[in-house]
Protein backbone atom coordinates (compact mmCIF):
# COMPACT_ATOMS: atom_id res chain seq x y z
CA UNK A 1 0.00 0.00 0.00
CA UNK A 2 0.97 3.80 -0.99
CA UNK A 3 2.26 6.08 1.88
CA UNK A 4 -0.76 8.05 1.74
CA UNK A 5 0.38 10.27 4.61
CA UNK A 6 3.36 11.16 2.59
CA UNK A 7 1.86 14.45 0.64
CA UNK A 8 2.09 17.91 0.74
CA UNK A 9 2.05 20.04 4.53
CA UNK A 10 -0.94 21.80 2.92
CA UNK A 11 -2.48 18.37 1.81
CA UNK A 12 -1.18 16.44 5.21
CA UNK A 13 -3.19 19.05 7.14
CA UNK A 14 -6.48 18.52 5.97
CA UNK A 15 -6.33 14.98 5.95
CA UNK A 16 -5.47 14.73 9.60
CA UNK A 17 -8.58 17.04 10.57
CA UNK A 18 -10.22 14.56 8.63
CA UNK A 19 -9.47 11.03 10.01
CA UNK A 20 -8.89 13.16 13.70
CA UNK A 21 -12.78 14.22 13.47
CA UNK A 22 -13.86 11.11 11.98
CA UNK A 23 -12.15 8.95 14.98
CA UNK A 24 -13.56 11.58 17.49
CA UNK A 25 -16.83 10.60 16.56
CA UNK A 26 -16.37 6.84 16.02
CA UNK A 27 -14.34 6.28 19.23
CA UNK A 28 -17.13 4.43 20.98
CA UNK A 29 -17.69 1.64 17.95
CA UNK A 30 -14.41 1.40 17.03
CA UNK A 31 -12.76 0.40 20.40
CA UNK A 32 -10.38 3.31 20.28
CA UNK A 33 -8.60 3.69 23.46
CA UNK A 34 -8.74 6.72 25.36
CA UNK A 35 -4.80 6.39 25.94
CA UNK A 36 -4.71 6.25 22.21
CA UNK A 37 -6.93 9.48 21.64
CA UNK A 38 -4.93 11.30 24.28
CA UNK A 39 -1.39 10.72 22.26
CA UNK A 40 -2.92 11.32 19.32
CA UNK A 41 -4.29 14.45 20.59
CA UNK A 42 -0.95 15.57 22.01
CA UNK A 43 0.77 14.52 18.17
CA UNK A 44 -1.86 16.47 16.72
CA UNK A 45 -1.11 19.47 18.36
CA UNK A 46 2.41 19.44 18.10
CA UNK A 47 2.10 19.79 14.19
CA UNK A 48 -0.91 21.92 13.99
CA UNK A 49 1.05 24.69 16.23
CA UNK A 50 4.34 24.22 14.60
CA UNK A 51 2.69 24.31 10.83
CA UNK A 52 1.00 27.36 11.92
CA UNK A 53 4.32 29.00 12.82
CA UNK A 54 5.99 27.75 9.35
CA UNK A 55 3.19 29.25 7.25
CA UNK A 56 4.14 32.06 8.15
CA UNK A 57 7.15 32.84 5.46
CA UNK A 58 8.65 36.27 6.52
CA UNK A 59 9.19 35.48 10.25
CA UNK A 60 9.55 31.75 10.06
CA UNK A 61 13.37 30.14 10.57
CA UNK A 62 15.00 26.66 9.56
CA UNK A 63 14.50 26.15 13.05
CA UNK A 64 10.77 26.75 12.64
CA UNK A 65 10.86 24.37 9.42
CA UNK A 66 12.95 22.23 11.46
CA UNK A 67 9.93 21.96 14.07
CA UNK A 68 7.41 21.63 11.63
CA UNK A 69 9.17 18.31 9.74
CA UNK A 70 9.63 16.66 13.23
CA UNK A 71 5.93 17.03 14.31
CA UNK A 72 4.82 15.87 11.00
CA UNK A 73 7.28 12.83 11.38
CA UNK A 74 5.49 12.01 14.46
CA UNK A 75 1.95 12.67 13.80
CA UNK A 76 2.72 10.38 10.64
CA UNK A 77 3.32 7.27 12.51
CA UNK A 78 0.27 8.06 14.68
CA UNK A 79 -1.55 8.36 12.19
CA UNK A 80 -0.51 5.01 9.87
CA UNK A 81 -1.01 3.26 13.38
CA UNK A 82 -4.34 4.70 14.12
CA UNK A 83 -5.84 4.07 10.19
CA UNK A 84 -4.44 0.53 10.72
CA UNK A 85 -5.24 -0.87 13.67
CA UNK A 86 -8.42 0.73 14.22
CA UNK A 87 -10.15 1.29 10.17
CA UNK A 88 -8.21 -1.49 7.92
CA UNK A 89 -7.44 -4.78 10.55
CA UNK A 90 -10.97 -3.94 12.28
CA UNK A 91 -13.76 -5.86 11.86
CA UNK A 92 -15.86 -3.01 13.15
CA UNK A 93 -15.04 0.16 10.70
CA UNK A 94 -16.80 -0.21 7.44
CA UNK A 95 -16.12 0.28 3.73
CA UNK A 96 -18.19 4.01 4.88
CA UNK A 97 -16.14 4.62 7.65
CA UNK A 98 -13.04 4.49 5.68
CA UNK A 99 -14.42 6.64 2.97
CA UNK A 100 -15.17 9.21 5.32
CA UNK A 101 -12.19 9.54 7.77
CA UNK A 102 -10.60 9.95 4.32
CA UNK A 103 -8.22 7.32 3.80
CA UNK A 104 -7.80 5.01 1.19
CA UNK A 105 -10.17 2.66 0.62
CA UNK A 106 -9.15 -1.17 0.87
CA UNK A 107 -9.68 -1.92 -2.81
CA UNK A 108 -7.14 0.81 -3.67
CA UNK A 109 -4.67 0.17 -0.62
CA UNK A 110 -4.71 -3.46 -2.35
CA UNK A 111 -4.66 -2.94 -5.68
CA UNK A 112 -2.52 -1.93 -8.74
CA UNK A 113 -2.36 0.16 -11.58
CA UNK A 114 -3.71 3.00 -9.84
CA UNK A 115 -1.82 6.17 -10.11
CA UNK A 116 0.03 7.69 -7.14
CA UNK A 117 -1.85 7.64 -3.92
CA UNK A 118 0.08 11.70 -3.37
CA UNK A 119 -2.44 12.62 -6.47
CA UNK A 120 -5.78 13.03 -4.61
CA UNK A 121 -7.47 16.35 -5.43
CA UNK A 122 -8.46 18.53 -2.80
CA UNK A 123 -11.54 19.43 -4.38
CA UNK A 124 -14.39 22.12 -3.18
CA UNK A 125 -17.85 21.98 -4.89
CA UNK A 126 -20.16 24.85 -5.16
CA UNK A 127 -23.70 25.18 -6.24
CA UNK A 128 -24.85 27.65 -9.18
CA UNK A 129 -27.32 28.66 -11.07
CA UNK A 130 -28.68 26.61 -13.88
CA UNK A 131 -29.06 23.30 -11.41
CA UNK A 132 -25.48 23.60 -11.30
CA UNK A 133 -22.41 22.32 -9.82
CA UNK A 134 -19.12 23.86 -10.22
CA UNK A 135 -15.85 22.30 -8.88
CA UNK A 136 -12.15 23.90 -8.46
CA UNK A 137 -9.32 20.85 -7.98
CA UNK A 138 -5.74 21.65 -6.38
CA UNK A 139 -3.22 18.86 -7.19
CA UNK A 140 -0.59 17.67 -3.95
CA UNK A 141 1.37 20.82 -4.04
CA UNK A 142 -2.06 22.89 -3.84
CA UNK A 143 -2.04 24.03 -7.25
CA UNK A 144 -4.57 24.38 -9.34
CA UNK A 145 -4.51 22.19 -12.57
CA UNK A 146 -3.65 18.93 -13.69
CA UNK A 147 -0.33 16.35 -12.08
CA UNK A 148 1.71 15.66 -14.50
CA UNK A 149 0.66 12.11 -16.59
CA UNK A 150 -3.28 13.09 -15.61
CA UNK A 151 -5.84 13.93 -18.48
CA UNK A 152 -9.47 14.05 -17.12
CA UNK A 153 -11.09 15.03 -13.88
CA UNK A 154 -13.87 12.52 -13.17
CA UNK A 155 -16.83 13.43 -11.23
CA UNK A 156 -18.33 10.59 -10.25
CA UNK A 157 -21.69 10.62 -9.06
CA UNK A 158 -25.07 8.97 -7.29
CA UNK A 159 -29.01 9.98 -7.65
CA UNK A 160 -30.99 9.37 -4.25
CA UNK A 161 -30.51 8.09 -0.81
CA UNK A 162 -27.57 5.49 0.63
CA UNK A 163 -25.06 6.41 -2.12
CA UNK A 164 -22.70 3.29 -2.02
CA UNK A 165 -19.61 3.64 0.73
CA UNK A 166 -17.09 4.03 -1.86
CA UNK A 167 -17.46 6.34 -4.68
CA UNK A 168 -15.91 4.75 -7.33
CA UNK A 169 -18.70 2.37 -7.16
CA UNK A 170 -21.32 5.58 -8.20
CA UNK A 171 -22.74 4.41 -11.14
CA UNK A 172 -22.95 7.90 -13.00
CA UNK A 173 -19.89 10.24 -14.09
CA UNK A 174 -18.44 13.25 -16.20
CA UNK A 175 -14.74 14.06 -17.36
CA UNK A 176 -13.24 17.27 -17.51
CA UNK A 177 -9.46 18.20 -19.01
CA UNK A 178 -9.83 21.72 -17.42
CA UNK A 179 -11.69 24.12 -14.97
CA UNK A 180 -13.70 25.36 -15.10
CA UNK A 181 -15.17 21.69 -14.03
CA UNK A 182 -19.46 21.55 -14.30
CA UNK A 183 -21.44 19.09 -13.80
CA UNK A 184 -24.90 20.70 -14.73
CA UNK A 185 -28.44 18.84 -14.35
CA UNK A 186 -32.14 19.56 -15.78
CA UNK A 187 -34.98 21.73 -14.23
CA UNK A 188 -36.61 18.55 -13.60
CA UNK A 189 -33.46 16.83 -11.17
CA UNK A 190 -33.58 20.13 -9.19
CA UNK A 191 -34.46 19.33 -5.18
CA UNK A 192 -33.05 15.74 -5.94
CA UNK A 193 -30.48 14.46 -3.19
CA UNK A 194 -27.05 14.16 -5.00
CA UNK A 195 -23.81 12.53 -3.53
CA UNK A 196 -20.45 13.44 -5.59
CA UNK A 197 -16.99 13.11 -5.31
CA UNK A 198 -13.82 13.92 -7.82
CA UNK A 199 -10.85 12.08 -8.91
CA UNK A 200 -7.54 12.11 -11.61
CA UNK A 201 -7.70 9.84 -14.48
CA UNK A 202 -4.63 9.09 -16.71
CA UNK A 203 -4.24 8.68 -20.42
CA UNK A 204 -5.07 4.65 -19.58
CA UNK A 205 -7.79 5.06 -18.02
CA UNK A 206 -6.65 4.70 -13.84
CA UNK A 207 -8.54 6.41 -11.52
CA UNK A 208 -6.46 7.95 -8.46
CA UNK A 209 -8.14 8.09 -5.07
CA UNK A 210 -11.29 10.69 -4.73
CA UNK A 211 -11.25 13.45 -2.73
CA UNK A 212 -13.91 15.14 -0.45
CA UNK A 213 -17.27 13.37 -1.41
CA UNK A 214 -20.10 16.15 -1.34
CA UNK A 215 -23.82 14.79 -0.55
CA UNK A 216 -26.02 17.68 -1.38
CA UNK A 217 -29.24 18.25 -3.04
CA UNK A 218 -29.32 19.30 -6.80
CA UNK A 219 -29.68 23.51 -6.75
Amino acid sequence: MADQFKIADSAFDIKRKTLHSNAVINTTRLAIPTTVMTTWLGEDTGWEESWGIAQVKNSATPVDHLNKNTAKTKLTLMLRRVAKQYYYDNPAATAEDIANAGLVTRALARGTGVIAETEIPTTSCKPQEGHTFTFVCKDSMGKKGKPKGIVFYRIRYFFGANPPASPGLFPLFKDCNKHPIKLGFTLAQAGQPITMAVCYVTKDGNEGSYGFVFSTVIP
